[in-house]
């Protein structure tokens, strides 16, 4: 009996600390991962799920010596330190090392992270998914290849539904026209005019492309593409700025004549 009460003991000690490097995780991370969210419209919960499961909630090698949380790899768009470490490449049979990024913090691998998503043409179609929308942001990244690994999609989602993670999604998702519709009464209606025959308007305080194309009822890729310094749908407008609806002229063909277009008119 005595014997079968230590075992006890022993097992509950055991479970209670694996808890607790998964919630010391959650814990120290989840700022960040929210903070990138707001800028770039990742989900936090995919952020974290991907970084635990990547970096086995940061007792990796990877994640201990080199900071890297989710695996990526340094290709030649890399310039900074590397770390070579065994992972799923094989030459000729044989399990070799990869080169992977190394970086200062473990922040820094954060922010990368949702670089590497932003700036990869492949992920591109990620960010038309609702922020809130982990289900189909985790199977996306399998369909991009981010993971060999069929069952990463599920993964994930198990990861996010055990651990609550969904809920810094719910919370913390950017509010798309806060500002711009508590503040500003002309937020259905903008000044439509024309720079050098490229049709633009001018936004309001903290609205994104997301809230202007559903006013004008166009697809929010329009305004991504015809803006080079907006990148994704959850960037913030200032009040004032320009927007352009249409592609920029090369050559000059001087002003022309304004005037407001109400919601839905292009």
């Amino acid at each position: 009996m005595k014997q079968i009460w230590v075992l006890i003991v022993i097992f509950l000690v055991f479970n209670i600390d694996a808890q607790d490097f998964v919630y010391n995780y959650i814990d120290e991370y989840k700022d960040i991962a929210v903070e990138e969210m707001n800028k770039t419209g990742i989900p936090a919960s995919i952020t974290l799920a991907q970084g635990m499961l990547e970096s086995n909630w940061g007792r990796s090698e990877l994640a201990r010596k080199a900071n890297n949380h989710f695996g990526i790899k340094a290709d030649k768009s890399w310039s900074g330190k590397t770390m070579k470490w065994e992972d799923d490449e094989y030459h000729k049979g044989k399990l070799i090392k990869s080169k992977f990024r190394k970086y200062k913090s473990a922040d820094q691998s954060f922010i990368d992270h949702s670089e590497f998503l932003a700036n990869k043409k492949r992920y591109e179609f990620l960010f038309d998914y609702d922020v809130t929308d982990y289900v189909a942001w985790s199977r996306g990244l399998v369909k991009a290849g981010y993971a060999t690994d069929p069952k990463y999609a599920s993964k994930l989602i198990k990861i996010i539904e055990k651990y609550g993670l969904y809920e810094y999604d719910i919370k913390y998702a950017p509010v798309e026209t806060a500002s711009a519709t508590s503040k500003n009464k002309k937020s259905d209606s903008y000044t439509l005019s024309y720079i050098n025959k490229a049709k633009v308007i001018i936004a309001h305080e903290g609205e994104t492309p997301k809230s202007i194309a559903k006013k004008l009822k166009i697809p929010v890729k329009k305004i991504i593409k015809y803006n080079d310094n907006v990148k994704r749908k959850y960037h913030k407008f200032k009040e004032g700025e320009v927007v352009y609806l249409s592609s920029k002229r090369k050559k000059y063909y001087g002003s022309d004549a304004y005037h407001t277009s109400s919601k839905g008119e292009t």
